[in-house]
């Protein structure tokens, strides 16, 4: 539960302060923060792609899930897509608590990537539809 903690409720003072402040500045910062949002996304990506600890899949992922959120905090979703991820980590976490190794443990490792089977993915495009409506050049 600590650990669900730290890597879901923790996030949401620092992205209400973003999202506040994103009203308030120019675009062209609006651009740089979604420049670094979108890179982050990236590296937690291809740093979780060979991992085999579990907590070096944690780490990437919600490095790569923060990355995510920031540009749906710049450009919309990010209320939708936060808690498609809690709902994902949670039963992450659940299958996790089984001491034996199923596939829903597997699948449940498998949605932090966000692959379009999983409800991630779902988040993931609700943040590209809104970037794209609003002609945000990601």
């Amino acid at each position: 539960m600590p650990i669900y903690l730290i890597l879901t409720v923790q996030k949401v003072a620092p992205f209400a302060f973003l999202i506040c402040t994103l009203r308030v500045i120019s675009i062209n910062l609006s651009l740089v923060i979604g420049f670094f949002a979108v890179s982050r996304a990236v590296v937690g990506g291809l740093i979780g792609n060979n991992q085999t600890d579990l907590r070096a899949i944690l780490g990437s992922s919600s490095v790569a899930h923060s990355g995510w959120m920031t540009l749906g905090a710049i450009r919309g979703y990010f209320w939708g897509y936060f808690f498609i991820y809690c709902v994902s980590l949670l039963f992450v976490f659940r299958f996790l608590n089984r001491r034996t190794c199923t596939i829903e443990t597997g699948r449940a490792i498998l949605s932090l990537r966000g692959l379009p089977p999983f409800a991630i993915f779902i988040g993931k495009w609700g943040i590209l539809k809104s970037a794209i409506e609003v002609g945000f050049p990601v």
